[in-house]
């Protein structure tokens, strides 16, 4: 398959995914809220988003293809707000960027993603992949934000590190937030980000994502006093 096919496919599993996500079923509701995770088929998908069964059965081969379909969706948020970046920005602000973008992209996923949640406990591979999105998603938040490590053990480390010190002690917040600005977030994600962000540093390559230097002030930076005059040179006896 060319980069061309595999966009097209990529696209319109995208497009099926998201599908599912919004077509009303039967109650009003959608789909994979309807039912819920152990009624949710790639059968049952097709049917209430109108496509072919042997179309939807080409772009994904399990249900949970299409969980990581969403994800990959909702992290493409964070390659956006990284072309926002500009050069002073401070990786902290590039970090909390980042990560703000992909749980605005997911807002409307909120009531799946409570549901879902709870049965991980039951169903291993649900957790596995759970795990593999969000190992994805770190690991992109590290790269856009400049501060990924070099070497395979050092970006786990990292990867675990924002994981389960930024991700996951704010996802409790945003699926309980539903103001629109996702202020509770926002703020919870602030906090986070300045707590884990100094040991992500640590392992992250010399000089990545240095924080801007800002000029002093002309009035309150202290005037360097001018050198003391040299003494006059002796001229030599006559």
């Amino acid at each position: 398959m060319n980069s061309l096919e595999e966009r097209r496919h990529h696209d319109d599993a995208s497009i099926i995914a998201a599908r599912a996500r919004t077509r009303p079923a039967g109650d009003g509701r959608p789909a994979r809220r309807a039912h819920g995770w152990p009624a949710f088929t790639l059968e049952r998908l097709a049917a209430e988003t109108g496509r072919d069964a042997a179309e939807v059965r080409r772009l994904f081969a399990t249900p949970h293809d299409v969980l990581v379909a969403l994800a990959e969706r909702a992290d493409a948020a964070m390659c956006d707000a990284a072309r926002a970046f500009a050069p002073g920005d401070s990786a902290h602000d590039r970090l909390h960027a980042l990560l703000f973008a992909r749980l605005a992209a997911a807002a409307g996923e909120r009531e799946a993603i409570r549901r879902l949640l709870p049965a991980t406990a039951c169903d291993p591979l649900l957790a596995a992949v759970h795990l593999r999105n969000l190992h994805a998603t770190a690991t992109r938040a590290l790269a856009l934000a400049g501060l990924a490590a070099e070497g395979p053990l050092r970006r786990l480390i990292q990867v675990k590190m924002l994981a389960a010190g930024v991700i996951a002690p704010v996802l409790p917040v945003w699926l309980g937030d539903d103001a629109t600005d996702l202020a509770r977030t926002d703020a919870a994600l602030d906090r986070a980000v300045a707590r884990v962000l100094p040991a992500l540093r640590l392992l992250a390559p010399a000089g990545a994502a240095p924080e801007p230097v800002s000029p002093p002030d002309a009035g309150s930076a202290p005037e360097t006093p001018p050198p003391p005059p040299r003494p006059p040179r002796e001229s030599p006896a006559g």
